[in-house]
């Protein structure tokens, strides 16, 4: 692994990125600029390459080739578990094209599976565990031939037949000792929207399903404010106050005295700025957040994962609900938006439970105020969880459910390697449930990740007892038809279709199968089908038995908070066309309607 160059060149690929956009998108990765700017410093030629900016698709086919035209001596990947596939195939290709080349590994999926990994992947030369920032000196120093590698703490690899652990290198507890992050060695920091800023490293509580706490064995710290307001000043000098700002911590406000001096502090240096931020709901009330608000915040981010006390307990969230609506609606009612987690597929989950957290999903989206998404997730046995270390040997290759970036770029050969190696691809695994099937668990996942994209149904059917929501989901989830590659599809026109037809069909089941709901999902999916649509002059024409637009006019009026005091029928076609990319609707006579139809 020594290498002969007098100065080796040392190259940091962030992990591919994916999202459901139709190509990769770049993204700030912040534990690698810290890395590259202690490399930089100690006056090391250091090259961070955006791959998501070089890669044409999902598969990264290409982006082998042109990292090795950059000529490294050195390459570190940076890896988490989703794209672990697509990192263990570059570096393999990257190793194939210029043998000499060595490849490292960091970040929370090579820590959490170092030793499964050097010995199931050797062209892996070395795992950098846990925070590099005070091992890869050292390590580069080895690899240079100017120390043993066994003096370099923090590192894993294999030789001679066997794995080789040193021990693990300390936490700095002082982030302030850490330099502030060169960000300009990132290539696309002034195309990015979003600049993300470190406030802190760890979490001190132990859910059940997160590895967060193993990784920085279980130590909370934190950026002092006067640092991190000194670093928020000179990124809007740099890079002007149009950027966002986004906190990075897994948990960065726990003090209610550091949160309100944090943004004394924004308002004090006059930063004219927009951040975001993560939190636990139970750490905010309506003072705190009016002052973050205030201090430039738009959006506060945080996880509930169960709507059911009972598994709050279980996966040990711990989080109170008895008050999450209301301190929700306090807090909120002015100032920021915010964003809400769940999390559903646990083992001990009952379909009681799932139908708590479907309740508590639907009432923070309508009854609230300003709620800007919520996101359902599915329980992915991540490496390092107590969930893993329960049902590791127990885990099922989930087929039908990785993800849009996944699903369009898994490989025959990268299948193969996921089934070979399942403790090191638990994400693409799932745990058995107890008390429902996995068939019923994807037909709920289905209907409800697509039903929150349904702006006007989903609130219909929340707030109007007499459909029997959430429970009459899974009392006739059976009649839901999941199309071909739905995991792909999700929000999209072919989705909502069919979760339109599953509730047209239970309300035929409970006799109510001429509720105004019926008009309002054709109405939002004409919507949907125009906006999707390619076409220079896209258009759809639809009939109705409501005045639809007199009852999706009343919902807005009143802010989602109650349903239309008067639904009136009406028989009308409606045209649906785009004009200048705004949507545009004109009633037509009925007489005219075929004259659209394609």
């Amino acid at each position: 692994m020594c290498i002969n160059a007098e100065k080796p060149r040392f190259l940091l690929v962030p992990t591919p990125f994916g999202g459901i956009s139709d190509c990769p998108k770049s993204y700030l990765p912040l534990g690698l600029l810290s890395v590259a700017t202690v490399l930089h410093n100690a006056g090391i030629e250091t090259e961070i390459v955006d791959i998501n900016a070089l890669a044409s698709d999902f598969t990264f086919s290409n982006v082998a080739e042109d990292i090795m035209a950059r000529q490294p001596d050195i390459i570190g990947f940076s890896t988490v578990g989703a794209y672990y596939h697509l990192t263990i195939d570059m570096a393999r290709r990257c190793k194939e094209l210029i043998p000499k080349t060595t490849i490292i590994f960091g970040g929370p999926q090579a820590t959490l599976t170092d030793e499964a990994t050097v010995t199931a992947f050797p062209f892996v030369d070395v795992v950098v565990r846990g925070e590099a920032e005070r091992s890869i000196i050292p390590l580069y120093e080895a690899i240079s031939g100017k120390r043993d590698l066994m003096e370099v703490p923090g590192v894993t690899f294999f030789s001679h037949g066997q794995v080789i652990r040193t021990p693990d290198v300390p936490l700095i507890e002082d982030l302030d000792l850490l330099p502030d992050p060169s960000y300009e060695l990132f290539p696309s920091i002034n195309n990015l929207e979003i600049i993300y800023v470190e406030d802190g490293r760890g979490c001190p509580y132990r859910c059940s399903f997160c590895c967060t706490n193993v990784f920085w064995h279980k130590k909370f710290r934190t950026r002092s404010v006067e640092r991190v307001v000194h670093l928020l000043k000179k990124l809007a000098f740099q890079y002007g106050n149009n950027k966002r700002f986004v906190f990075i911590q897994d948990t960065p406000f726990l003090s209610e005295k550091r949160i309100i001096q944090l943004c004394e502090a924004i308002k004090r240096e006059n930063l004219d700025i927009r951040w975001r931020c993560y939190s636990r709901i139970d750490h905010l009330d309506e003072t705190i957040v009016h002052k973050m608000a205030d201090a430039g915040c738009d959006n506060i981010f945080f996880g509930i994962e169960s709507g059911s006390q009972r598994m709050q307990k279980i996966i040990g969230k711990k989080l109170d609900l008895s008050n999450t609506i209301n301190t929700t609606r306090l807090a909120f009612k002015q100032g920021p938006s915010y964003t809400v987690s769940f999390i559903t597929g646990f083992p001990d989950e009952t379909v009681e439970d799932l139908e708590s957290t479907i309740n508590l999903a639907m009432a923070l989206k309508y009854d609230c105020g300003k709620c800007r998404d919520i996101q359902l997730h599915r329980l992915a046995p991540l490496p390092g969880s107590r969930i893993y270390e329960e049902y590791q040997d127990k885990l099922l290759l989930d087929y039908s459910f990785w993800g849009p970036w996944n699903s369009n770029c898994m490989s025959d050969k990268q299948l193969e390697m996921i089934k070979k190696y399942p403790r090191i691809f638990s994400s693409f695994y799932y745990c058995p449930t107890k008390h429902y099937s996995r068939k019923f668990w994807l037909q709920i996942h289905f209907l409800i990740g697509n039903l929150l994209r349904m702006d006007y149904a989903g609130f219909i059917l929340h707030k109007d007892k007499r459909l029997e929501f959430p429970a009459c989901v899974s009392k006739y989830h059976s009649l839901v038809v999941l199309p071909h590659d739905y995991e792909k599809k999700y929000g999209r026109y072919e989705s909502l279709v069919q979760v339109a037809r599953f509730f047209k069909k239970v309300l035929k089941q409970i006799d109510l199968q001429d509720h105004y709901l019926c008009d309002v999902m054709d109405y939002e999916l004409a919507v949907t089908k125009v906006r999707e649509s390619t076409d220079e002059k896209p258009f759809m024409v639809e009939n109705f038995e409501y005045d639809v637009e007199q009852i999706i006019h009343s919902v807005e009026i009143n802010e989602f908070h109650r349903l239309p005091k008067v639904v009136n029928r009406k028989h009308h076609t409606l045209l649906f066309t785009k004009n200048q990319e705004k949507l545009v609707t004109v009633e037509i006579p009925e007489a005219l309607a075929s004259m659209f139809t394609r």
